[in-house]
């Protein structure tokens, strides 16, 4: 690259989407030869969508346009509403904490045009945030273009959750034709609300159905990104330490995340473990039975107060988590559907239990959030 007045370099980074380091593999000759950067790579959905990307632009691009149409719709508002409403969220997130929650509206996360809190914050916004516009805004007919935007891209989440908690690989068209005709709605709807704010990550984000067929997963970063923790959790990159520990120390910290995190282990109760009751473990068809409040299915885990949807007329709550040597089960109090809208669904708790028998397999959806009045969810 020849480049080297500042304003041309920012021109070429905002037009292709990366950074000028001469010193990384995009500008390696050699390294592209052996892994040309269109064919072998693929973008990932926490860095399209959830980190400096485009949900993050939109939520603050949707609250910028009310603080002038509609002043009232402001975080601190929102804010208020929500630790009212009583929101809470999956065993495994920390937005169980109230103090999550608040943190989402925190006024230095939000300028006029990006969201800056990190990707699960990002990705728990959406929504928390379809809801109440749908709720107090949509009606009004208050910026209406960028609305249907902001629900085009709600859905697209909504979707892409989904497929993160999809069972199976992912292996035909069919299953990745929702978020291609989605995301293609969505692209449609945010040009007309806001004509001059497409950026690159708008486009790449197309290739993710394609990609995600030739992976047979969808590619996300997350989990990896994840790991940075159990770097500092063990001490290995403390800035105040300022040494990488001992070589048995990294060696206990990478088989410790490789047999827990990774899937080695791939059921596996969670938290204090206690013996089932005998009837239940004779009932189930196992000599002995432990219970807990939570369970790891490969890298996705349920626990106890977690609504889990496996079909629009199927969901429970959970209200332990069962195994023995070579089977674990969820115990579910039984959910009826009541009523289905755009922002989700209303179930009523019945007297019914009912025990899953716990696979690798069957989808089910964590729904972000859910609130409880009575016994309705």
């Amino acid at each position: 690259m020849t480049l080297t007045v500042k304003r041309e370099i920012e021109v070429f980074e905002k037009t292709c989407g990366f950074s000028k380091l001469p010193t990384g593999v995009l500008f390696d000759v050699e390294a592209r030869k052996r892994l040309p950067p269109i064919s072998c790579t693929a973008g990932d959905v926490m860095h399209l969508y959830f980190a400096n990307g485009v949900a993050s632009w939109e939520a603050a691009l949707l609250l910028d346009a009310f603080s002038r149409d509609l002043p009232a719709f402001s975080c601190e508002r929102l804010c208020a509403v929500c630790l009212q409403t009583g929101w809470t969220a999956p065993w495994v997130s920390q937005f169980r904490r109230q103090s999550s929650v608040q943190a989402l509206w925190d006024s230095k996360l939000w300028s006029p045009d990006l969201f800056k809190g990190q990707a699960d914050q990002t990705s728990a916004l959406i929504p928390l945030l379809r809801y109440y516009v749908d709720k107090f805004v949509r009606l009004r007919g208050i910026c209406a273009a960028q609305t249907d935007s902001f629900f085009a891209l709600a859905d697209v989440t909504r979707e892409l959750r989904a497929l993160k908690y999809r069972g199976t690989p992912i292996a035909a068209e069919v299953d990745v034709a929702a978020l291609r005709r989605l995301q293609a709605t969505h692209q449609r709807l945010f040009a007309r609300a806001y004509p001059d704010c497409a950026k690159p990550k708008h486009h790449w984000r197309q290739h993710l159905p394609d990609q995600a067929l030739r992976l047979t997963f969808l590619p996300d970063c997350e989990r990896m990104e994840s790991k940075h923790r159990g770097f500092k959790s063990g001490g290995l990159a403390d800035s105040n330490a300022g040494s990488l520990g001992s070589p048995a120390t990294f060696q206990r910290l990478q088989t410790f995340r490789a047999a827990d995190a990774d899937g080695l282990r791939e059921l596996r109760l969670l938290g204090k473990v206690t013996s089932a009751e005998s009837h239940l473990a004779t009932a189930l068809g196992q000599e002995r039975l432990d219970s807990a409040d939570a369970l790891r299915l490969r890298s996705r885990t349920v626990g106890l107060g977690d609504v889990m949807i496996f079909r629009n007329d199927l969901a429970g709550v959970v209200t332990r988590c069962l195994a023995s040597d070579a089977a674990a089960w969820v115990a579910l109090r039984e959910l009826v559907p009541q009523a289905q809208h755009s922002w989700g669904s209303i179930w009523r708790a019945s007297s019914g239990c009912v025990y899953w028998p716990a696979t690798l397999t069957e989808p089910y959806v964590l729904p972000s959030w859910w609130y409880v009045e009575g016994d309705v969810y």
